[in-house]
């Protein structure tokens, strides 16, 4: 009965452990509709993305956290079709040499447009992104002059035939929800579970 009693005693510790970790593996969902309008020659003209992408704070890449699952971006306007960069930036799913820009990018072949915000964990632990006029813009555009001028604001430079670097902003209203995702392990913790208990009770009922 010693046997079964050291044998409890090492499963509780491993027990505690692996909830521990279990719990602390969290990802955060970030959700929300940007629009860049057109401008005041252009008054029916907009560019709207619909997103849903989560973070995983606990999985890094070079200060970066990890995009679990698959993104959701819906875009409608005439910019393009949309896809999901990387925080900073990145199109190719590699981190930008800076890690840490506040912003999360949207790609269309010759467009640009970013999300801004606190995404990397040197900002705090939880992404924090921009709500309002200015918490997005259109930062490139190489389509048509045609088209890109459509957002060209007032008072910005007016490229020729588009560019980057062009800052022309839009709104945001992004939402963040905190999404636990359970280890792989939970199953073992919990079959390891029912095992101590059993040998626990099983012990206690040869000394009674």
């Amino acid at each position: 009965m010693n046997m079964l009693a050291k044998l409890a005693g090492f499963l509780l510790p491993l027990l505690a452990f692996g909830a521990v970790q279990a719990d602390a593996d969290s990802v955060y969902e970030i959700s929300g509709t940007l629009t860049i309008p057109g401008n005041s020659s252009n008054p029916g003209v907009s560019e709207t993305i619909n997103f849903s992408f989560e973070l995983d704070y606990t999985q890094l890449v070079r200060g970066l956290p990890t995009v679990v699952g698959t993104p959701t971006i819906n875009s409608f306007g005439p910019l393009g079709t949309f896809l999901f960069g990387t925080p900073g930036g990145s199109p190719d799913g590699a981190a930008p040499s800076n890690p840490y820009q506040g912003y999360v990018g949207f790609f269309s072949p010759s467009v640009e447009i970013d999300l801004f915000g606190s995404f990397a964990p040197v900002y705090g632990p939880v992404p924090v992104p921009r709500e309002g006029q200015g918490a997005a813009a259109i930062y490139s555009c190489f389509l048509s002059p045609t088209v890109c001028s459509e957002f060209y604001p007032s008072g910005n430079p007016a490229p020729a035939t588009g560019g980057e670097g062009l800052y022309w902003y839009g709104t945001s209203d992004p939402s963040v929800y905190a999404v636990t995702v359970p280890e792989p392990g939970t199953l073992c913790l919990s079959v390891l579970g029912a095992l101590a208990l059993c040998l626990i009770k099983k012990f206690a009922h040869s000394r009674s």
